[in-house]
């Protein structure tokens, strides 16, 4: 009848029942997608759950000081600040914090290792390996050392990984300095001509030297950061100063036989008695004279 919708199947049409392989492909795919949500979400709230779990341990060691002897003191960390500043007291004292952070972490996982012998002072902050399935497990040590002033340290070793280090006063015949990922702050009230270097990989180095350089070897590298270094103008010593890209200025100070391009300055200091050596790659160099 004209006027009216034309109800049922039109002609020619064949109904067909769903495919029951197509239906369960599509039921496993959604399967597996929520499966993934699910493990996705569970491993986020173990890393959040891991980072949030801090836990410290402080720790303190002491030895007493023969004041007729000259020391030799090495630290050594793995990650976390190190400082060595001179105190009035009659003893050594090293102290700090140990500091884990994750799921299943503990400070007791950080063996501090210390000893004293023969005028020979070691402190070792030995880390864990921290590798577990998924969740990170960190440590972290703050060491800080207290020299009496009247002790002279004959040889001093600081070796860091990644952490600052950072030294006041300096009583020392000779010194190493390194860091890997950190920057090295450091003073000498004396520093004599056992040889002192400072190496950094990314970090700066800031040095002052409270009395005349006169004679020995002193390095101070960077690859990535800045290297400034301040002396009495009345030191002596041969000035070499390299980078490569950068910039190298001397302040307030008298140079002689110097030779300058745009990378590198030699120049002579007093006399020449001591050897100086300032290297950086990416960074300024700065020498300033007081």
């Amino acid at each position: 009848m004209a006027g009216q919708f034309a109800t049922g199947t039109p002609p020619g049409t064949t109904i067909t029942r769903p495919i029951a392989e197509k239906t369960s492909f599509n039921r496993w795919v959604m399967a597996i997608v929520i499966l993934v949500i699910v493990v996705v979400g569970v491993l986020f709230a173990l890393i959040y759950q891991s980072s949030a779990i801090v836990t410290t341990k402080n720790f303190s060691y002491s030895t007493a000081a023969d004041q007729s002897s000259n020391y030799t003191l090495e630290v050594t960390n793995i990650n976390g600040a190190v400082t060595l500043a001179p105190w009035g007291q009659t003893s050594f004292l090293i102290n700090g914090t140990v500091t884990a952070k994750g799921l299943g972490s503990s400070p007791a996982q950080v063996n501090l290792v210390n000893s004293s012998m023969n005028g020979n002072i070691i402190f070792q902050a030995q880390f864990p390996n921290n590798a577990v399935f998924l969740i990170s497990q960190t440590y972290s040590v703050k060491i800080d050392v207290f020299i009496p002033l009247s002790v002279h340290i004959s040889k001093l070793v600081v070796d860091n990984v990644n952490g600052r280090v950072q030294a006041t006063s300096l009583n020392v015949t000779g010194a190493s300095i390194s860091s890997s990922n950190g920057d090295i702050d450091f003073s000498c009230s004396i520093c004599a001509s056992g040889g002192f270097s400072a190496q950094t990989t990314n970090g700066n180095i800031a040095g002052t030297f409270s009395t005349p350089i006169m004679a020995g070897n002193y390095t101070m590298s960077s690859q990535n950061g800045n290297v400034q270094m301040a002396v009495p103008s009345s030191s002596s010593f041969k000035l070499t100063a390299s980078l490569v890209n950068g910039n190298i200025q001397t302040e307030n100070l008298v140079l002689s036989n110097q030779t300058k391009t745009s990378t590198q300055v030699t120049a002579t200091v007093g006399t020449g008695a001591a050897d100086v050596k300032l290297l950086t790659v990416n960074g300024q160099i700065t020498i300033i004279g007081a």
